[in-house]
């Protein structure tokens, strides 16, 4: 299935979430793996060893990197800077 194909992607994952087969580290290699077979475009994959579910929002920097990578994105969405 090629239904996100083109799409763009940042994954985040924690290296203590409390489900690690559901949202956590190993979750995310799959979801990463099945993304780009499907044709999509892993633009960051964030892991942060010591977090815990929901981490992401609790750590600013992960947070900084993750909208940069989709600010990035949108100005170049057309193929031209902006």
């Amino acid at each position: 299935d090629r239904t996100l194909a083109g799409t763009d992607w940042v994954i985040y994952c924690a290296g203590h979430d409390q489900w690690p087969q559901i949202s956590g580290c190993p979750a995310m290699r799959r979801a990463r793996a099945f993304l780009t077979a499907s044709g999509a475009r892993i633009r960051r994959f964030i892991v942060d060893p010591h977090a815990r579910h929901g981490g992401l929002l609790q750590n600013r920097e992960d947070v900084q990197i993750a909208l940069a990578e989709f600010n990035r994105v949108l100005r170049h969405q057309d193929g031209r800077p902006r």
